[in-house]
């Protein structure tokens, strides 16, 4: 016991907690994670919930104050960034 205090926690342990979904949802989930949330499904969603606080579900956007100073090549990868997230 002394010498494991001395040692200290084992690096190789892993901290990783594990989550039980139900199977219905882990099954929609995967899809979507895969191919995407339908944008018919999406947009009603994010019309009706608001979108500020703690859980994101959209990329966040430039501000109009930066957007004159952006390089053109920054502007693109700022719009494909958008598209992919």
């Amino acid at each position: 016991k002394e010498m494991l205090d001395i040692l200290g926690e084992d690096p190789s342990s892993t901290k990783e907690i594990t989550v039980d979904f139900h199977p219905e949802l882990k099954i929609r989930w995967e899809k979507w994670l895969r191919e995407g949330f339908p944008d018919d499904d999406k947009k009603p969603i994010l019309e009706k919930y608001p979108r500020k606080g703690e859980l994101l579900v959209e990329a966040p956007k430039v501000n109009l104050e930066i957007v004159p100073v952006m390089t053109d090549i920054a502007k693109k990868r700022d719009g494909h960034f958008i598209d992919t997230q």
